[in-house]
């Protein structure tokens, strides 16, 4: 169904380089909450991805990241942030971005009852003003709910 989806955004004249993203954005839901009918994701789902987004690190391709899953690589992060590293995380302008995409894939398979829900970590990210410490505990609320709505 994927496929059929960016076929149809090329049919649409969208850039290559757009459908290359929103390939990479599906292929990283997929890969987050596993493959499944389109019918079958539920709002659960949409919040275990902005879960683990909000926990990614924003260079995933250097070590110590290079070669951990989404997942690995957000509890890496948050592990390191614990321990007093400076890690820089995912700006929430480009989780926006992500969280739209796959909003336009469901729209277009004609799901309605996907949904993302904000998450805790969401509303504590450092360009919302919060304290460091509130930071660090909303990213170990984040991944230990990521850890819950993994199948």
């Amino acid at each position: 169904m994927v496929e059929t989806y960016l076929a149809e955004n090329t049919r649409d004249g969208l850039p290559r380089t757009t459908i290359e993203r929103r390939r990479a954005e599906l292929a990283e839901f997929i890969e987050i909450v596993g493959d499944r009918p389109a019918t079958a994701y539920t709002t659960r789902d949409g919040t275990a991805f902005n879960t683990v987004q909000d926990t990614l690190p924003s260079m995933r391709n250097v070590p110590p990241f290079r070669g951990l899953s989404l997942i690995g690589a957000g509890k890496k992060a948050t592990q390191m942030i614990a321990d007093g590293k400076a890690i820089t995380l995912l700006n929430p302008v480009t989780i926006k971005n992500k969280v739209g995409a796959i909003k336009r894939f469901f729209k277009w398979a004609g799901v309605k009852s996907f949904k993302f829900r904000r998450t805790a970590m969401h509303n504590a990210h450092p360009a919302r003003r919060c304290r460091l410490g509130e930071f660090r505990s909303a990213a170990a609320i984040s991944i230990a709910a990521a850890a819950r709505f993994r199948r």
